[in-house]
């Protein structure tokens, strides 16, 4: 019998003060059948476009009476049938001999004359297990939890939904890309708009959501004049090799580098030893050797290039629901073989979901004694004794009355809401070719040659596209840019303040009782684990050190990657202050809800504490987005106002959540937070770990040419335990002095 599921197309986008309106679309599979494939020769894991072609191949043409109607795969491991495969009688096939290739007969041009073919792969189906549908049907009524065959059911509706556009799109984790919409920014880069889709479970219902992304596409015709700076992210890129009009190959070749020589001047050392040049190998009239076109480049773009990027991928909100609109015709549910092959149907003709919201009102703070508004003085503010102004411009570009004018509004800013003791900072023009730490360390000197102390804050004037100098600014100390407007400088005193052990705000005890609550003293920490890296990782530990949940303190570590425990997370909660709480409310980024059966374990008895633990998981990296049905509901961004909390409809159907938005919007749209309770001692009915672990890369010297990018790689399990070592090694913690400010800010 057949399991009827219910779907609802389109994103969770919701609209604000509206009550819900169910658009029904029914969704029937059958029991799916999983089989784990192994291709192979292989000496690493292959890129996800050949291993889909390679099993799309033998699905088609190689073997279709394994699997017919054909299956669906995810690019990695696991292929997903409506049905039974003919695997024998011991669940498992290999079929040998697989290629890309028109001509059996010739492979790459170096592999033609010596008679070699196109590289041959196999492929090996072995089945694994069974899908019932029917524990999704349970899971989403709310009567099972959220347990690894619900995961593997909806793993599959992905693949399934995902197999049509992966097949005809240039793809990336989800997320399908085509020329539609383009934007050419140089440098031989070019944006293409994309659309993200994916199974969601919500309610008693499962919902298709579908956000716009981004894609960075190399183009063709690169200038000479940029073939050095590509050169560092150029590595990777696959080429179909063709020659005289004939496509040789269908296997990509990858780019290794690029070359400034021509075919005339480019030579190559032949098996028997003799050398020619590739012109005198292959004559050709140019070298067409031309990137696939609309593959996406996985090298990070290049610094002066995101704010291009940034400006196409921003979308204000209606632009942004219609452009996910007209992407519904690229996903094109109804046209997708596979999912009527899966027996699945998805509405797309009914729009975004509708449902209510309500808007919390926000939290009362309170500042310093005597502040009317506008102007606020600050809680606790800081006194700023001793500074310097460093400018890395030329003199006659940032002249002497620039530079005037800019201490002149950070100092009137300064004393509106604190105190400032030295009016008058000594200023020094630096070459932004010199070496970055000496010359602030010199900055320094010349301040403690007048003063006899040292400074406690470095103004530093960084040029536009300096991200160099303002990575080595960083490790050196902490650093602050400006711009000539009033708004800005307030917005940079907030900064220096707290840098400075100041307190810009307290929240007001009525307003937040729990956090305020004297008897019942709450320590809040943040926690994040950022896989920055290939190879290694950051976490991050925040928490409070008084009473009004107010100033906050860091902690910073080195791990390897791919692993959510924090391996040192005891040691880290140590310091925290001489506060010991009743109550301890632990926020956790990083962890996807495949993780969520893992819990911290938070070792307090070695500080003779016993709190009452809430523990909150909080996702950022996620596609839902809200909309308001009314402009007159929404901020002058747009968006939803902030405090817009949305903990039904979309809701999870087992856990405790909800969706915030909790900051008014500025540009483009609003993500809200995913907020999910995963243990709660409190019954209750840190948002800056985040910004530690993203800034933990400026604790390297950037002096000792240390490589964080995934340009290098260890194939040894050894070689990359003794590199976590070494990065472990040099990683520099803030200095003593900083442990207890928020130089994070």
């Amino acid at each position: 019998m057949r399991s009827r599921w219910r779907c609802w197309s389109r994103r969770s986008s919701t609209r604000k003060r509206q009550p819900t309106v169910p658009a029904a679309a029914s969704t029937a599979l059958p029991g799916a059948r999983v089989q784990l494939v192994v291709i192979s020769p292989s000496k690493k894991t292959l890129l996800a476009r050949l291993s889909m072609d390679l099993v799309n191949h033998l699905m088609r043409v190689e073997a279709v009476d394994i699997s017919n109607p054909p299956a669906v795969y995810d690019g990695r491991k696991n292929v997903f049938a409506p049905r039974e495969l003919r695997l024998g009688p011991n669940g498992s096939q290999e079929v040998s001999r697989l290629f890309l290739s028109d001509d059996m007969n010739r492979g790459s041009p170096g592999e033609n004359t010596g008679g070699r073919g196109p590289k041959i792969y196999k492929i090996r189906l072995t089945k694994v297990a069974t899908i019932n549908p029917e524990v999704l049907q349970r899971f989403i009524m709310g009567q099972q939890s959220h347990d690894n065959t619900v995961l593997t059911a909806l793993t599959a509706l992905n693949v399934v939904i995902c197999m049509e556009p992966t097949m005809k799109y240039s793809f990336r984790v989800g997320s399908f890309f085509t020329d539609r919409e383009t934007k050419d920014i140089g440098s031989g880069i070019v944006l293409w708009r994309g659309y993200f889709q994916s199974v969601q479970p919500a309610i008693g219902r499962l919902l298709v959501n579908v956000d716009i992304s981004t894609g960075t596409i190399p183009k063709r015709g690169m200038p000479d004049r940029e073939r050095t700076r590509l050169q560092r992210f150029i590595a990777g890129i696959r080429i179909i090799t063709t020659y005289t009009g004939q496509r040789v190959r269908k296997t990509p070749r990858v780019v290794k580098k690029l070359s400034s020589a021509g075919t005339n001047n480019l030579s190559f050392t032949m098996r028997d030893g003799t050398t020619m040049t590739v012109a005198q190998y292959r004559p050709l009239t140019f070298p067409d050797n031309i990137c696939i076109e609309g593959q996406i480049m996985r090298k990070q773009v290049p610094p002066e290039k995101m704010k291009d990027v940034l400006e196409f991928a921003t979308k204000n909100p209606h632009d942004c629901l219609a452009s996910i609109t007209s992407g519904l015709a690229v996903l094109a549910y109804g046209q997708s073989q596979y999912m009527r092959e899966f027996g699945m149907d998805v509405d797309d003709t009914v729009g975004p979901i509708n449902l209510s919201a309500r808007v919390l009102p926000p939290p009362r703070l309170r500042y310093g004694q005597g502040s009317p508004q506008p102007v606020v003085r600050f809680s606790r503010p800081a006194t700023i004794d001793r500074w310097i102004v460093v400018v890395y411009e030329c003199q006659q570009r940032f002249i002497q009355q620039s530079v005037q004018d800019m201490i002149n509004g950070l100092v009137q800013c300064c004393c509106d809401i604190g105190e400032v003791n030295d009016t008058n900072p000594k200023v020094t023009w630096q070459n932004s070719q010199g070496r970055i730490a000496d010359q602030l360390r010199q900055a320094g000197n010349k301040c403690f040659q007048k003063t006899q102390q040292r400074p406690t804050l470095i103004v530093v004037k960084l040029p536009d596209n300096a991200n160099d100098i303002y990575t080595a600014a960083k490790h050196f100390g902490d650093v602050t840019c400006y711009r000539a407007k009033a708004q800005y400088y307030a917005n940079v005193c907030l900064k220096i303040n707290v840098k400075l052990g100041g307190i810009n705000t307290i929240p007001d005890s009525q307003s937040v009782s729990i956090l305020t609550d004297l008897q019942n003293p709450t320590i809040v920490m943040g926690m994040i684990h950022a896989p920055s890296f290939p190879r290694l990782s950051f976490t991050a530990l925040v928490r409070n050190v008084d009473s009004n949940t107010a100033k906050y303190i860091a902690t910073c570590r080195v791990q390897t990657s791919r692993k959510e425990i924090i391996e040192d997370l005891g040691e880290m909660a140590q310091k925290t202050s001489n506060i010991a709480p009743t109550r301890l409310i632990f926020f956790r980024d990083g962890v996807s809800e495949g993780q969520f059966q893992f819990q911290e374990v938070l070792d307090f008895g070695r500080l003779s504490i016993n709190p009452k633990i809430t523990m909150i998981v909080i996702a950022k990296r996620h596609h839902v987005r809200f909309f308001t049905t009314k402009l007159g509901d929404a901020d002058r961004s747009g968006n939803c106002p902030a405090g817009t909390v949305i903990d039904q409809v979309v809701a999870h159907p087992v856990e405790f959540d909800w969706y915030l938005l909790s900051y008014g919007g500025l540009l483009g749209t609003s993500r809200p937070a995913h907020y999910t309770v995963l243990y709660d001692d409190n019954n209750f009915q840190s948002p800056y770990a985040d910004i530690v672990c993203s800034r933990a890369k400026n604790h390297y010297d950037p002096r000792a040419g240390i490589n964080l990018s995934d340009t290098a790689t260890h194939t040894d399990t050894t070689g990359a335990e003794s590199a976590l070592e070494a990065y472990k090694r040099s990683f520099k913690p803030p200095h003593t002095n900083m442990t207890t400010l928020m130089y994070f800010s």
